[in-house]
């Protein structure tokens, strides 16, 4: 491709070229990630029903992204940020993106939701934790996201707007507040507060005396969902300073975003001992496979063929 014909500054096409590049590496480092979560969350069972169905979904939409979503908005956003192309696999990808991303944020809300009511709400929380309850939630939560940002992409005008800022437009900022600055808001109250009694809870009542096992999922999602918060802000503040996506700062900021998709699934699995056991377990047993059938091969013997001359004497 040739760069005289790009329609951006040097600078934003060579940070451009590198988002690409680190943002399909995300793609396949997050896939593979997404499948180890998956399948320790199948294999595990002393998880609870309504933790694991979101965490599952979660992995299972991320995976998607990883797949399908992220790498075709990231192509076709390398297009339209140098030749501004706005055809209609550009919009599309741009659909699907948004959809199913918004999708995972929300579901973090809806877990973060969750982590408050086991902490402070517990019979509350078992309430809730039924697979029907737990399914109309998370349905819920995505019918919502799919028909709003469907909506949006109907409706819209593209021909004078950033097609690769949703939030530079009316419609897509209403939208953006919706979809992902109340829901931030929402997890940093449920996160904050769910802290604020656990220090309480050490401080000021009495815990009985035993042997208490720490809870390895609880502590892995709560992590989780912080490190979700953290990169939400910079990625919030760059959509609302009405950055334009030819800034190299907006490049920067959506490229470390999309970095969740790798963090998610492999802190959850490196922060379970259960987990981490499993896929070294796995692993080693793959490898030790490999050098038994390896030494197995190089230990048999050569048979010589029918027509080969034997040694002359």
């Amino acid at each position: 491709m040739n760069i005289a014909n790009c329609s951006v500054e040097a600078s934003v096409y060579r940070w451009r070229t590198w988002a690409l590049g680190v943002e399909l590496t995300t793609c396949v480092l997050g896939a593979v990630g997404c499948v180890i979560g998956f399948c320790c969350l199948r294999a595990c069972e002393k998880i609870k029903v309504g933790m694991k169905i979101q965490i599952s979904l979660i992995f299972t939409v991320s995976f998607i992204v990883c797949t399908v979503a992220l790498p075709g908005y990231a192509i076709a956003d390398y297009w339209t940020i140098c030749w501004q192309i706005k055809g209609t696999s550009v919009l599309a990808f741009l659909i699907f993106y948004s959809v199913s991303v918004n999708i995972v944020r929300n579901y973090f809300t809806v877990l973060a939701i969750y982590r408050f009511l086991a902490v402070c709400f517990p019979i509350r929380y078992q309430q809730f934790s039924q697979r029907r309850v737990v399914t109309g939630i998370v349905v819920t939560v995505t019918v919502c996201i799919v028909l709003a940002w469907s909506t949006l992409y109907i409706i819209q005008d593209y021909s004078n707007v950033d097609v690769n800022n949703r939030s530079s437009y009316y419609l897509g900022r209403i939208l953006f507040y919706f979809s992902l600055v109340i829901p931030f808001t929402v997890t940093v109250i449920a996160y904050f507060a769910l802290a604020l009694f656990v220090i309480y809870r050490k401080l000021f009542i009495t815990q009985p005396q035993g042997i208490h096992r720490r809870d390895q999922i609880a502590e892995s999602v709560s992590i989780l969902i912080l490190m979700n918060l953290l990169l939400d802000v910079p990625h919030i503040t760059v959509h609302l300073s009405d950055t334009s996506s030819n800034d190299v700062s907006y490049i920067i900021v959506h490229m470390v975003y999309h970095l969740r998709f790798v963090f998610d699934s492999f802190l959850f699995v490196c922060l379970n001992k259960r987990y981490r056991l499993m896929v070294l377990r796995y692993v080693s047993s793959k490898l030790l496979r490999r050098e038994l059938a390896d030494i197995t091969f190089s230990d048999t013997p050569s048979v010589p063929s029918a027509g080969s001359v034997g040694p002359v004497r």
